[in-house]
Formats: structure tokens, sequence, C-alpha cells
């Protein structure tokens, strides 16, 4: 039998003040966090880098969320 992961997706631009608190909210239940991180210019790539289980992609915004968002399941699924 083959375990099963659980992988959450969070697309991120400039949420310093709440990434944080996020982030440990999905650890608590996924085993890696996949974050797509849109252009921040504040500290919201720092505090997510800090995060055991996160991994962190930069990949700037083309004004499709949807997009995003499948690009970051694709990396979750990898």
């Amino acid at each position: 039998m083959s375990s099963v992961r659980l992988s959450g997706i969070v697309v991120a631009r400039d949420d310093e003040a709440t990434i944080g608190a996020t982030l440990d909210s999905l650890a608590s239940v996924c085993d890696e966090t996949v974050l797509v991180d849109c252009g921040s210019t504040d500290r919201t790539c720092s505090v997510a880098a800090a995060r055991e289980r996160v991994r962190l992609y930069h990949r700037p915004h083309n004004g499709d969320l949807a997009d995003q968002l499948n690009f970051a399941l694709d990396q979750a699924l990898s």
C-alpha cells in the first residue's frame, strides 16, 4: 500500500502580514506547501523561505490566477 501525501498550494504577492500564519496553518495538515510568489516587494519570500517543508517558486503574474494555480499544482505533483 502506498502512502498518501498532501500538498498545500499558495499563490502570494506582498502578503508579509499573513503568510507566516497561513504557512503555519498548512504545515499542521500538509506534508509540504508549494508557494508561488508573483513578485512580492515585501518580506513574503523571506518569511516563506524560513519555513520548513515550503517549496518557493518565483513566477511573474500574467493576470491569470488559474495559470498560477495550475503551475503550483504541477510543482506539487512532481
